[in-house]
């Protein structure tokens, strides 16, 4: 019953095998960090923090050592993680997915959603961008940014990108993403909400050669759709096309049919002194929502395939993403770190990152039964997830949960047409004094 989940647990298990066989790559000294025989090797360091969850991290290591009396101490285990050079976390979590990964295509395209959440941490002296001051004189607080691709279909993140709180740059983290990235090609389409309005990240795309779905200002704001032609409809879907130029000369005015000056203030990488005008075609959508306001999309989608019935169909799955940052802060632990130095928290993002997919992987592999009753049942994730990292984190001497009747017995009902206000505030960092115990 369990064939599956072993399958990827074996995989995880063999990734990671195999960086501990060559560390050279993932340590600060290599030839001499990981060369002696300890309890907390290389590999039993990093399915400890993979499985590592809100207690206190004494608890933590007491759990993992089976609360024997040698069980190492955190001051150890915070000596054998300053090995660790950024690099090793990051491997783990794109090796794991890239191999583990399952294509779950709508219309032929893979949907990743891109998004970022704050996660609030100690402040942490040797990192000074991660503390943000207000502006009203209020104390500040310290954070840093996660700035993710998250596939919609295959439930799962794809890539991630860290940012100090004083240093957030959402679009710049998207357009890095999608540059390195060998995953993202023509049957990719990314969904972006209204933060990532802007010239540059649509120029990337287009250089990426893959496809877009970005929500932009309304036409009475002060976005993109401000400068642009557009039909006199409450609903259009027209295409507009824009030459990109920071030069403001008359000649150029002349000479371009679809001028658009820029301000040298505003970043498109592919203008530079070689090439002074950049061409950009996309389609500009506006339709009205169930609640009588109004949207408006910049797509390069055909619109013979993606109407803009299927245009807002398709934003609305962007909300995978919102839902999926709630599982992976309260369900696998990501506000709680354990420690306060940014580097050994950076190392527990991407751990907690891997260990979601993993148990995402496990999860969606199973389809609930259905009976006749009133509601559709869904999977309760929450539950389903800390089922899987029990499975994830015991030995291979143990018997191993039987995780398919224990998720198929922990069920929710769809209840649509359901609303709630979105209550928006800004989050604590969890003290040390009270974790799970």
């Amino acid at each position: 019953m369990n064939a599956y989940p072993k399958l990827l647990k074996r995989k995880l298990y063999n990734i990671t095998k195999k960086m501990s066989e060559n560390p050279e790559p993932f340590v600060n000294q290599p030839g001499k960090d990981f060369t002696r025989n300890r309890k907390l090797n290389f590999f039993n360091l990093h399915l400890f923090l993979l499985g590592v969850y809100s207690k206190s991290l004494r608890l933590e290591l007491y759990e993992k050592f089976g609360f024997k009396t040698s069980t190492i101490s955190p001051s150890a285990l915070c000596q054998q993680r300053a090995k660790l050079n950024g690099n090793s976390f990051k491997h783990l979590f794109k090796e794991f997915t890239t191999s583990a990964a399952k294509d779950k295509l709508y219309k032929g395209y893979h949907l990743l959603a891109a998004d970022g959440s704050a996660l609030n941490t100690h402040h942490d002296y040797d990192y000074p961008d991660t503390y943000v001051r207000h502006t009203n004189n209020l104390k500040g607080y310290s954070a840093l940014h996660l700035n993710a691709l998250y596939d919609l279909r295959a439930r799962i993140y794809v890539d991630a990108l860290v940012q100090p709180g004083k240093r957030i740059n959402e679009t710049r983290a998207l357009c890095d993403m999608v540059d390195r990235s060998s995953s993202i090609k023509s049957n990719t389409l990314i969904i972006g909400d209204r933060g990532y309005e802007a010239y540059n990240i649509l120029a990337h795309m287009v250089e990426k050669g893959c496809k877009y779905l970005i929500r932009a200002k309304d036409i009475n704001s002060n976005g993109i759709a401000k400068h642009l032609i557009l039909p006199d409809s409450d609903e259009f879907d027209t295409t507009v096309t824009l030459q990109l130029t920071h030069n403001n000369s008359k000649q150029m005015k002349e000479l371009l049919p679809h001028f658009r000056f820029i301000n040298r203030n505003t970043i498109l990488d592919f203008l530079d002194e070689s090439n002074d005008v950049y061409t950009l075609t996309f389609r500009v959508v506006r339709f009205e929502t169930s609640d009588g306001n109004y949207q408006l999309m910049l797509t390069n989608l055909d619109p013979k395939k993606f109407p803009s019935e299927e245009i807002s169909k398709l934003y609305r799955m962007r909300w995978g993403i919102e839902t999926s940052f709630r599982e992976l802060k309260h369900a696998i632990g990501l506000t709680a770190f354990h420690s306060k130095k940014t580097d050994f928290i950076i190392q527990e993002i991407y751990a907690r990152l891997t260990l979601y997919n993993f148990c995402e992987m496990i999860i969606t592999n199973y389809v609930i039964k259905q009976n006749d009753t009133k509601h559709v049942y869904q999977i309760n994730f929450t539950v389903a997830i800390n089922i899987c990292r029990r499975f994830f984190c015991i030995s291979n001497n143990e018997v191993p949960p039987d995780i398919e009747a224990l998720i198929q017995i922990n069920r929710l009902p769809i209840r649509d047409g359901r609303k709630f206000q979105r209550s928006v505030r800004r989050g604590r960092v969890i003290s040390f004094n009270y974790r799970l115990s």
